[in-house]
């Protein structure tokens, strides 16, 4: 990719990251958002302090390229376990969610173990391939559930839907 088209895609990455930033503020102390959502602004919230060092490292440190994929990669840890354990949560109930908590333990222990034999200064297309995959499948889950049982509300105006479908594509 060329760097021009790299500095676009990156500086619309950093841009979207900060507007999430800002728009989860609004949900810290907000007590008229579903429960399953009082604790999102994390999200957006590390997010915005893991772009940080890419922005000084993309634009003033280039050499330092290494620190930024070593933060990527470890923070690929807390992305695939907060967004699953975020489905999990707004999953509608059932009888035994086994099946859910042992694939999320099976696609954890890969990116570990990814992570683990390969070189955490470089991109390590496995541990990544595996978190979004993981995540993709537990979104189809998600999609499989509601879809199955016909939901009684309005799919337009909840935040769960919109979020995971942010997630699956």
């Amino acid at each position: 990719m060329s760097k021009t088209l790299h500095d676009i895609f990156f500086t619309f990455q950093c841009v979207s990251i900060f507007l999430s930033f800002i728009i989860s503020l609004r949900l810290i102390k907000n007590d008229t958002i579903p429960e399953y959502l009082k604790g999102f602004f994390w999200y957006p919230t590390i997010g915005m302090l893991l772009v940080i060092p890419n922005i000084l490292v993309n634009y003033f440190l280039e050499d330092f390229h290494y620190l930024t994929r070593f933060i990527n990669n470890i923070s690929l840890i807390f992305h695939y376990s907060f967004l699953s354990i975020f489905i999990f949560r707004v999953m509608p109930p059932q009888k035994n969610n086994m099946g859910f908590k042992f694939a999320f333990v099976i696609f954890f222990c890969l990116i570990i173990f990814f992570l683990a034999i390969n070189n955490l200064s470089k991109h390590n297309d496995f541990a990544f391939a595996f978190a979004n995959f993981g995540l993709m499948c537990f979104c189809l889950k998600y999609y499989y559930e509601l879809f199955n049982n016909i939901p009684t509300f309005n799919l337009l105006k909840e935040p769960s839907f919109w979020i995971i479908s942010g997630i699956f594509f």
